[in-house]
């Protein structure tokens, strides 16, 4: 698992940032809550933006060892070779503000 991005929260309750690795190269990105008259349970909380192009909706999860409540979000775009997931932890030196997006393989179905 690899740190490809971090955001910071906005006024607004946004969260802007970039996400890089080998073939993205410091792409903005925003991520926005859903609208609370919109949700829906098990919904997405927030979707992913590239410029004005939503790249894919962000889940919160609870993982099944810990118990530790984080996001999910699977992006896409034409111009990724295969979708990228990431994991979203508050950040450990900015925890009230800034969040990191981590970089994960999902794992093959058996």
């Amino acid at each position: 698992m690899a740190t490809i991005g971090k955001l910071t929260k906005q006024p607004d309750g946004s969260y802007k940032g970039s996400i890089s690795t080998l073939t993205i190269k410091g792409r903005d990105i925003t991520m926005r809550p859903i609208d609370p008259d919109q949700l829906k349970e098990r919904g997405p909380l927030f979707r992913v933006y590239a410029g004005f192009g939503e790249v894919g909706p962000v889940f919160e999860e609870t993982a099944r060892d810990t118990g530790l409540i984080y996001l999910k979000a699977k992006l896409d775009d034409p111009s990724f070779a295969a979708p990228v997931y990431v994991s979203i932890f508050k950040n450990k030196e900015k925890p009230d503000t800034d969040l990191d997006l981590v970089w994960s393989r999902p794992k093959p179905q058996e």
